[in-house]
């Protein structure tokens, strides 16, 4: 079951969180998965885009947040310890794309 998905601000890609706890990659003129990411241990309930597209934001129920390279499929940095709940908003903006809001 998907629970978001977003749009690359640049391209025909599209990225998107289910509830078994992968965050996909498509392309979004031929529908081809180009990614399936693993690595959060529950459901995705939010995630986007960076505000330059060279990355991807997500927020997971098993109180993770994830910062993935659409390139490659891996993993950039995992934080945790920050929520006790699961992560079910994130953002971030062009002028601070270091900093990334949750809730």
């Amino acid at each position: 079951e998907v629970e978001w998905i977003d749009w690359h601000q640049k391209g025909d890609v599209l990225c998107g969180g289910d509830s078994g706890g992968m965050v996909w990659l498509w392309n979004g003129a031929s529908g081809a998965v180009m990614h399936v990411m693993s690595g959060h241990g529950d459901a995705v309930l939010c995630g986007q885009f960076s505000p330059d597209g060279k990355q991807i934001y997500t927020g997971s129920a098993d109180t993770t947040e994830r910062i993935w390279d659409p390139k490659s499929g891996s993993t950039v940095r995992v934080v945790s310890n920050v929520h006790e709940d699961g992560v079910t908003c994130l953002a971030s903006t062009a002028e601070h794309a270091n900093v990334l809001i949750s809730g």
